[in-house]
């Protein structure tokens, strides 16, 4: 398997995580996979069929995704670095050579990305792939750069949302503390007004900075929930 660098993804469906089922959202084609958190394919578009050479999805549901996408000398590689991405299961990108059910070689660009539930765990990742087996590399180059990474590009901003969020609130939870301290100060007559008005302005600041982040965060989850087909008001188990 190699690492590769910045580039879209083809993706055909999305998973619901709530019924496994994958729904149609752009029409381009792709590979598009569930994963759960114990490695095994949760669900799979008919590219991923064709890809793995299945003609069920029966016969890679609950498979490992290693033993179905990836060369037998690179699969003790690949579970390793399965287990030391979690519990995050950061966005990733990777290019692998495999040897499908039918005999066939196969070439398939990866892309993936972790699906957090309401309260921010992560239940699955998905990946997007598009088989290049039969494919020039500069075609490929270029229809890169025409695909849209729907869902990856939307859980990578989640995530930043969040990481934004967490440390707005410890700088809240800093400043009130500051805020306390020369509070007692000025009553003991150590320090003046002037002080406590200054870091209640820096106090409000920061709390101001946090309704738009909450904002930007429930609409984010809302544009994945419409990526996978459920409502926002639903939340994945």
């Amino acid at each position: 398997m190699r690492q590769i660098g910045d580039r879209g993804v083809a993706a055909l469906r999305v998973l619901d995580p709530r019924s496994g089922a994958t729904r149609r959202v752009l029409s381009v084609g792709g590979l598009l996979v569930s994963v759960g958190l114990d490695g095994r394919i949760l669900s799979g578009n008919g590219a991923v069929l064709e890809a793995a050479g299945c003609d069920d999805e029966q016969q890679l549901r609950g498979r490992f995704f290693w033993d179905v996408f990836i060369d037998p000398t690179e699969r003790d590689d690949v579970r390793a670095r399965f287990a030391s991405a979690a519990p995050d299961h950061a966005a990733a990108e990777y290019e692998n050579t495999f040897t499908n059910a039918r005999g066939e070689e196969r070439v398939i660009f990866w892309r993936s990305a972790p699906v957090h539930d309401e309260a921010g765990r992560v239940v699955s990742i998905v990946a997007g792939g598009l088989d290049i087996s039969e494919r020039q590399r500069f075609e490929v180059e270029a229809a890169y750069l025409s695909l849209t990474a729907n869902v990856v590009s939307a859980a990578i901003e989640e995530a930043l949302l969040r990481a934004r969020i967490k440390a707005t609130r410890d700088v809240i939870h800093i400043a009130r503390e500051e805020l306390a301290i020369l509070q007692r100060q000025e009553r003991l007559g150590e320090i003046a007004g002037e002080a406590v008005a200054a870091q209640e302005a820096v106090l409000a600041a920061a709390r101001a900075q946090l309704p738009p982040l909450e904002k930007a965060l429930s609409e984010e989850r809302d544009r994945m929930a419409a990526l996978v087909g459920r409502y926002p008001s639903e939340t994945p188990t």
